[in-house]
């Protein structure tokens, strides 16, 4: 009986000891918790070592475990963030200070960070069905759909949250976004112009000057592209931009020094891939434009020999090469847009034409519609096309060029370009139409 008694005795002082240790713990608690945060930066191992102390008698301490997901999250060690994330889900029945959306919408960073984004959208949509989805997760779940291309699913979203929070202007910038994506880039500049007002990010003015771009207004893409901050503008995408719309707004000097730049950084990186290609090729066009055929020649010829399936190069050193090799073609085909317009009209008057109207110009392009002289019904108008681009005129460019002579009234067409193809100077002897070389204006000794 005495044994029996010394045992339960003992077994009381063993649990009351327990209970005070398990007690002083709990106390101490707050304090231990206090102290791993702040050894969080410098010491994150002693952290750890804190609050696995913490959760050896507390699995559920709802903020021991959401400090070291965090931690864990921030090593990138996401499986085990993960774990941290679901005990408090497992072993907390009611959310105070550290609420389920939170958790759920961290959980959904971390399949996002892993790849698996079904399980990140799946923790969104279940805040969601709670009506507990923040503003932030909305924006995360339409960034996700957008980049896995559910646009459909993304649009709903994204109206939805707009309705709510209609004054958040990332909502109009995920708008363009997915506008972009569906390649629909006059909505896509009218959503990004609108974000712009509201949401200044250099994500903003990235998209707004690649839609610019793309719709080819190259003032426009510089304005936004420019403004980029340093670590968008070493981008080789954005570098590449920059100097193509430097390119096609007629800055030769801005757009070489730009993509020579380019040039050399993805050499040094050993890229050697389609983009330094055509990061090359617009360079040899740029020094082209600027009259150094020497320097383009010799980019396109690296092209050539590099990347042998370009047909752009091919075909530009063809041109230079095989079709027009006379220094005087070369320099007028380059010549200023003015002298270009004062020569060709020359032409017209030597091929027995009387200029009426000019109907179309730009830098490569001349387009008049003309009165032959010589012909016995001076009531016929000839649309007179004069090209110095160095792309080869096939059936198709003379078919384009066809179209407008029932919109111009005009009989018969007349073609001056400098690279004939054969089969178009075959088609062009079918159906009337009068092709001429660059060797008419050395005939002309007009050069």
């Amino acid at each position: 009986m005495t044994n029996f008694f010394l045992i339960t005795l003992l077994i009381i002082a063993i649990l009351f000891i327990l209970y005070i240790r398990y007690f002083l713990v709990i106390l101490l608690t707050p304090k231990r918790l206090t102290l791993a945060q702040k050894m969080l930066d410098h010491h994150p191992e002693k952290a750890i070592q804190i609050l696995s102390r913490i959760l050896a008698t507390d699995r559920g301490n709802p903020h021991a475990n959401w400090i070291m997901a965090h931690l864990y999250l921030k090593k990138k060690q996401y499986v085990l963030a993960e774990m941290y994330l679901h005990d408090i889900l497992h072993y907390s029945s009611s959310f105070r200070e550290i609420t389920e959306q939170e958790i759920r919408e961290t959980l959904a960073h971390i399949y996002y960070k892993m790849g698996d984004m079904q399980k990140a959208l799946a923790q969104y949509y279940l805040l969601r069905k709670h009506n507990t989805l923040s503003v932030k997760g909305m924006k995360n779940a339409i960034r996700i759909l957008v980049e896995n291309n559910d646009l459909i699913s993304a649009k709903k979203l994204l109206l939805q949250a707009i309705e709510a929070f209609e004054d958040d202007g990332e909502l109009y910038y995920l708008y363009g976004l997915l506008e972009f994506r569906k390649g629909d880039f006059k909505a896509a500049e009218t959503q990004l112009r609108l974000a712009s007002k509201m949401y200044v990010s250099p994500e903003v003015d990235f998209l707004l000057g690649k839609t610019y771009f793309i719709t080819k207004k190259f003032s426009q893409a510089l304005e936004h592209l420019q403004k980029l901050p340093e670590e968008y503008l070493r981008s080789s995408e954005v570098e590449g931009l920059v100097g193509q719309s430097f390119y096609y707004l007629k800055n030769y000097s801005s757009a070489i020094r730009t993509l020579e730049e380019l040039t050399n950084r993805l050499k040094q990186k050993n890229k050697k891939n389609s983009f330094l290609a055509d990061v090359m090729y617009i360079l040899g066009c740029a020094y082209e434009a600027s009259g150094n055929i020497k320097k383009a020649m010799k980019l396109w010829t690296i092209i050539q020999v590099n990347f042998p399936f370009n047909q752009m190069a091919k075909e530009k050193i063809y041109f230079y090469t095989r079709v027009v090799t006379k220094k005087k073609l070369q320099e007028f085909i380059l010549s200023p847009f003015g002298n270009f317009i004062k020569i060709s009209e020359k032409l017209i008057d030597v091929m027995d034409y009387s200029l009426k109207e000019q109907i179309y110009e730009d830098e490569k392009n001349l387009d008049y519609l003309c009165i032959y002289r010589k012909d016995l019904h001076p009531f016929f108008h000839y649309l007179v096309h004069i090209t110095r681009q160095t792309a080869i005129i096939d059936v198709e460019y003379i078919n384009k060029k066809l179209l407008l002579l029932s919109r111009f009234r005009a009989k018969y067409l007349i073609i001056v370009a400098p690279y004939l193809s054969d089969t178009g100077i075959q088609y062009a002897q079918k159906n009337s139409i009068f092709l001429y070389d660059y060797q008419i204006f050395l005939k002309s000794k007009l050069l």
